[in-house]
């Protein structure tokens, strides 16, 4: 899996974690969605606002 996001992902967000998070999914849609959220969730845990919170997620099929 490729992940490529702004700073307000990794703000609060390991790589490891969004990698986890994106796996739990099929669709590179629904991953990214899944890690939008949970940035955003914790941002507001953390401060009134949030930054920027952009996230693009590829899923790579090597042929196996």
């Amino acid at each position: 899996v490729v992940i490529v996001a702004t700073d307000g992902v990794w703000e609060f967000m390991s790589s490891q974690k969004a990698v986890d998070i994106a796996l739990r999914h099929k669709d590179a849609r629904e991953a990214a969605r899944a890690i939008a959220s949970r940035s955003f969730k914790r941002w507001m845990g953390n401060d009134v606002r949030s930054d920027d919170i952009t996230v693009l997620v590829a899923f790579l099929d090597w042929g196996s």
